[in-house]
């Protein structure tokens, strides 16, 4: 094996792959995880021999520090080779502590090193894959803070397998959470899968991490884990790795939006602005002659549902609850007397029925002033007055004290403005009210080399001038959000959106003229280094302000809104950019 490795090496019968990760917001791309393949030239003769054979074989003949960093070299070469940098996304390197550790590696990461690839730190992600006990956590805590420190991100490997523990994540901090496929298989069918996972998005959130799941095979765990708020995902059902940057299909990305549509209605600032048709579902309807005794086989074979509705013509006429049923037939003799008798002999015909539409804040007011007997009977929910389906009073309270924790958490930490989640949920909204609208995308310029001249700190006042401007210019009854970073999005319920420019210009240079130095602010440029290390002059930050109307082309969605948004924003940049030249 030690020598087959080394004809491996010898002969490069390595080449990687990329296996796209998928945002399970929109299902664009934001990078790939660059995996090792034995080349056809060595697959004819080494057929027998899978890559992690390859792999531990090196490791035995100590030659893993040669075989690492072939793979990485060719993994880099063909990435950037075949990404524009204007559209470079990141790429996830495996490593594991031992490889870090290695001085070699440290070199091999240095800025001049990474200019022979045309890219840079930022857009790396070192992913951390460890399969024994890390021995010094000190010095791993080091490691990870010193490349941290120099601008790549880190990612955690197989988070929720037998080696790969939450002490492991405190101590590293990492930027991502790679959810072990162990996690997601069947997730849509597993109650402690869904809770582990629906932990680890509160964990994440607290502490700044996005998560990543790894396996994802079938539609069905996709629509969970999107349900769950999982911010990435990949696996096959998303995309295959191939040789060349795939994206994943059509109709992977139209499932991704179908189920983010659904998920969002569960997410808005207000419960009165979410009705209860969206946490209804369906239980066993019967007729008033069917048999009690029927109806309890039915129900122990189905301990999912909380009862039954009695229904004629699809109008419900009566509900009988599980617990009713019990209490009916547990006594000494009454299966015998009642299990041959009709339902309507003991159905209730005083239940609480509430329409599709009415907001979940209503139904609950209304559900929590019934009677102490009747308290936690299941609601039933009616579309133009005949059955549609019903609801818990667990999942009533349930999803509202969800929904309003995820607003709150949606709300951008530094602006106090709702984030993404509420603005493509407004962006919907807008589309569907069939209204003038206009949807405004800002974006500032030149901000990157303001953050390099004056630090993080002015870089955060800079963004809470934009928000304190939008407020300033618009309306209270106009929509703002903070999408993250410098972008910003403004819904106005009027097509005329070009009137507000200027005023935005004018409010926003006043705030951020404090923030330059005198001599910087009068020459109305500063002087930093370029994506290429090259020196250049850069105007003062300012805003790049684009929209769509409802005048133009009819949109279906938030995506083609914000693709459209997107395509415009880098043509007027663009068009400035020229202009200063």
């Amino acid at each position: 094996m030690e020598q087959i490795v080394k004809n491996i090496m010898k002969n490069n019968w390595i080449y990687p792959v990329f296996q796209p990760i998928v945002s399970l917001r929109d299902g664009n791309v934001v990078g790939y995880e660059a995996l090792s393949r034995i080349s056809d030239d060595a697959g004819r003769e080494y057929k027998h021999i899978s890559i992690e054979e390859i792999f531990v074989a090196a490791e035995k003949s100590d030659l893993i520090w040669n075989m690492d960093y072939l793979c990485r070299k060719n993994a880099m070469k063909e990435y950037f080779g075949q990404n524009e940098l204007e559209e470079i996304g990141l790429l996830f390197l495996n490593v594991c502590p031992r490889i870090m550790e290695d001085q070699r590696f440290s070199t091999g990461f240095t800025r001049d090193y990474l200019k022979r690839f045309y890219t840079k730190p930022e857009n790396i992600v070192f992913e951390i894959t460890e399969r024994e006990a890390i021995k010094n956590k000190t010095d791993f805590q080091k490691l990870v803070h010193h490349y941290k420190k120099q601008g790549f991100d880190i990612a955690i490997d197989d988070v929720g397998s037998a080696y790969s523990g939450l002490e492991r994540i405190c101590y590293s901090n990492p930027d991502y959470i790679k959810l072990d496929m162990s996690l997601v298989r069947g997730i849509h069918n597993n109650h402690i899968k869904e809770a582990l996972v629906r932990g680890m998005m509160d964990f994440a959130t607290s502490s700044n991490m996005q998560v990543i799941a790894e396996g994802i095979e079938t539609k069905e765990e996709l629509e969970k884990l999107i349900h769950l708020g999982v911010h990435y995902g990949q696996g096959y059902y998303l995309a295959y790795p191939q040789r060349y940057l795939s994206q994943p299909s059509e109709e992977v990305v139209q499932t991704i939006y179908i189920a983010n549509q659904k998920r969002h209605k569960l997410q808005n600032y207000s419960v009165a602005r979410y009705y209860i048709k969206n946490i209804t579902f369906p239980t066993l309807t019967v007729s008033s002659e069917e048999k009690i005794g029927d109806i309890q086989e039915h129900l122990e074979k189905k301990p999912e549902i909380p009862g039954v509705c009695v229904c004629m013509e699809n109008k419900v006429q009566g509900v009988l609850t599980r617990e009713k049923l019990a209490q009916m037939l547990g006594g000494r003799f009454g299966f015998s007397l009642y299990q041959n008798r009709a339902v309507s002999l003991i159905m209730n015909k005083d239940f609480l029925s509430v329409d599709v539409q009415t907001p979940i804040s209503a139904v609950s007011e209304i559900a929590m002033k019934r009677e102490k007997s009747q308290l936690y009977d299941f609601i039933v929910v009616t579309q133009n007055s005949e059955y549609y389906g019903v609801v818990t009073i667990k999942d009533l309270l349930t999803n509202a004290t969800q929904i309003n924790l995820m607003a709150a958490r949606d709300a951008n930490p530094l602006t106090g403005l709702p984030g993404n989640v509420v603005i493509e949920n407004e962006i919907e909204t807008c589309l569907e009210r069939n209204e003038q609208y206009s949807i405004l995308y800002l974006d500032l310029d030149n901000f990157k080399a303001f953050n390099d001249r004056y630090g993080f700190e002015c870089g955060d006042k800079v963004i809470c001038a934009v928000a304190d401007t939008l407020h300033d210019v618009f309306d209270k009854g106009e929509f703002i959000g903070h999408i993250g970073g410098d972008d910003f999005v403004v819904i106005l319920s009027s097509e005329e959106w070009g009137r507000y420019i200027e005023k935005i210009d004018v409010e926003f240079r006043k705030r951020i003229q404090p923030l330059y130095s005198k001599q910087d602010w009068e020459q109305g440029y500063i002087i930093a280094a370029n994506r290429k290390g090259e020196i250049e002059k850069f105007p003062v930050v300012s805003i790049t302000t684009v929209a769509v109307t409802s005048r133009e082309k009819s949109f279906c969605s938030h995506i083609e809104v914000t693709k459209e948004l997107a395509a415009r924003k880098k043509q007027e940049k663009k068009k400035r950019s020229l202009k200063f030249t």
